[in-house]
């Protein structure tokens, strides 16, 4: 497995170029003024393959007489061809002395002088840099790796896709497919015209004796469908632009995730449709636009959809604009109304069949229902599970609210008043 490098240069974050819109390069912005005593590290962000490596290098801005220090991670790299290199503000790291474990949060520390303070970078260790369509369907051969997002991906001409997960060997506990364990950091990119049908794949599985509460375990079988079959990794920082998930028997689907047990953030899906089948039983499964099901343990935060389609088999069918069913934690997520087609359900005391979120085991009527649509909260032993906070259902043309995205990092997102923030590429692959 070739494994990739990459530098992410943290003391000096730029504004890169809106992946669902357009923007600047990195490499054009101009570095920050140095400092006399703790000079920046400018230049473009690069990317370091190990089948063919490059040496690390580095320009100082302010061109220091000397440095004391270079450290990568907690091995010291003494000065030498073996080691490194400096001379009139360059530094350059030999290949050699990064290392080949993949690794998401390895440091590069160059102290300028005696005394000076340590300029810290960020350097992600990958195991690949994707920059094809058939290089993000090979995810499903390593689904423990590191994996970053090279270029925008457009699948337009690439047939159906393989969910990820579903690759020919069912997992040990007999569960959907198999969880991708890695990490998937998009950088920012997008991924557009990505297209999976259920009836064009093989090897799609179904879940039996799926547990919703002591008292609620049904033997039937539950197709679930989704881009990701299984989460228990991390997926972030990704724009997934008019994709289609489509799978008519499908009752646990969602565009990005069936299933999700790790870490979801900064998403969003512009546009696309999620197709599923007859959802049965009453408050079990539903067909949702971003997530079939949120696990205990898992997280999804700062996270958008937009979605122009979310449906079941017949208009009655239950669906969710965001998730269909969380015990996890959701925040600061927001979704479009807009072609969501929503079941008339009665009030009630019980929250069976009323899909409300935040609401304990007596439910208010729907029209009071904050968020009704958005998800619904797990309800074991009569106690609801999971937490909803600062989300919300919205139609399209209200989610252009600055203020919705308050929490959103800046370095991560574009946003402007009036309309939907959309993502920063990062940095770009030279």
């Amino acid at each position: 497995m070739k494994k990739v490098l990459i530098l992410i240069l943290a003391v000096l974050m730029v504004v890169g170029l809106a992946a669902c819109g357009g923007g600047t390069d990195p490499s054009s912005s101009a570095s920050a003024s140095p400092s006399a005593s703790a000079p920046v590290v400018t230049g473009d962000l690069k990317v370091f393959d190990l089948s063919n490596p490059q040496d690390i290098t580095l320009d100082i801005t302010g061109s220091p007489a000397s440095l004391y220090q270079v450290r990568v991670g907690n091995t010291i790299v003494t000065a030498g061809e073996e080691g490194y290199q400096y001379a009139d503000g360059v530094l350059t790291i030999n290949k050699g002395k990064i290392g080949t474990t993949a690794n998401t949060s390895k440091k590069i520390y160059v102290t300028v002088t005696d005394g000076a303070e340590s300029l810290k970078f960020d350097l992600i260790v990958a195991d690949k840099v994707i920059t094809t369509c058939d290089q993000f369907q090979a995810i499903n051969e390593n689904l423990d790796g590191v994996y970053i997002l090279g270029a925008d991906l457009d699948f337009e001409d690439f047939g159906n896709f393989t969910p990820i997960g579903t690759n020919g060997i069912k997992s040990p506990a007999g569960n959907i497919g198999l969880d991708f364990t890695g990490s998937l950091l998009g950088a920012g990119h997008t991924i557009s015209n990505l297209s999976t049908d259920a009836s064009k794949t093989e090897g799609v599985y179904s879940e039996t004796d799926v547990y919703v509460d002591e008292m609620n375990q049904y033997d039937l079988l539950i197709p679930c469908y989704a881009i990701f079959m299984r989460n228990s990794g991390t997926i972030k920082d990704i724009c997934f632009k008019d994709c289609e998930v489509k799978n008519t028997v499908g009752t646990i689907m969602g565009m990005v995730v069936a299933v999700n047990e790790g870490t979801i953030e900064n998403v969003i899906l512009d546009g696309g449709k999620v197709i599923g089948g007859s959802i049965w039983l009453d408050y079990n499964c539903f067909v949702a636009g971003f997530a079939g099901m949120n696990g205990g343990s898992a997280t999804i935060s700062n996270c958008i959809s937009t979605l122009t389609k979310v449906s079941g088999s017949t208009t009655g069918d239950l669906v969710r604009a965001f998730v269909g069913k969380t015990w996890g934690t959701i925040e600061y997520c927001y979704a479009s109304s807009d072609g969501l087609t929503l079941a008339d359900l009665a009030g009630g005391e019980m929250i069976n069949n009323q899909g409300i979120v935040g609401a304990g085991t007596s439910a208010p009527a729907l029209s009071e229902a904050t968020g009704f649509g958005f998800t619904y909260r797990a309800i074991e032993s009569g106690t609801s599970m999971g937490s909803f906070e600062n989300c919300g259902l919205y139609e399209l043309d209200s989610m252009g609210a600055a203020t919705l995205y308050s929490q959103y990092s800046t370095k991560v997102w574009s946003i402007v008043d009036g309309a939907i923030p959309s993502l920063l590429v990062q940095y770009s692959v030279a």
